[in-house]
């Protein structure tokens, strides 16, 4: 039951409809990853925007891999009465501090690029915890 109201498909496809407004009537996962192909084949704003998702995507997973997925499933050592989305948030109000204070980013990380990653996790963290209410 609780697999249909997130809107994980059976082969394991995770279908974010309830904030999709722009998403066509019908649309499954698999129609939007050859739309991400054909973006990617074409010209313009369209494939700027597939280009810059793609490099988002290998991004969260290349942390995720290096990290062993602890945004997701933290060890929770010193904090152990938060949850996962609610240590996603301290991690964003941490990068939104860092940029209104100026600070130049480390490492070559930048700040923004991290908080896009850290709000994908935040959603699936918040499906995750029956909190997709928000």
């Amino acid at each position: 039951m609780r697999q249909q109201e997130l809107g994980i498909k059976d082969e394991g496809r995770w279908n974010f409809r309830p904030f999709m407004d722009g998403v066509p009537q019908g649309w499954t996962p698999m129609e939007g990853e050859e739309a991400i192909a054909q973006a990617l084949r074409g010209t313009g704003a369209q494939k700027k925007i597939a280009e810059m998702g793609v490099q988002v995507i290998a991004m969260l997973l290349g942390k995720n891999e290096r990290y062993g997925n602890a945004a997701l499933d933290p060890v929770k050592v010193f904090a152990k009465e938060l949850t996962a989305a609610d240590k996603i948030r301290i991690r964003l109000d941490d990068k939104i501090s860092r940029l209104f204070r100026g600070e130049s980013a480390t490492d070559g990380e930048r700040p923004e690029v991290d908080m896009i990653g850290y709000l994908i996790l935040l959603l699936i963290a918040e499906y995750e915890e029956g909190d997709d209410a928000r």
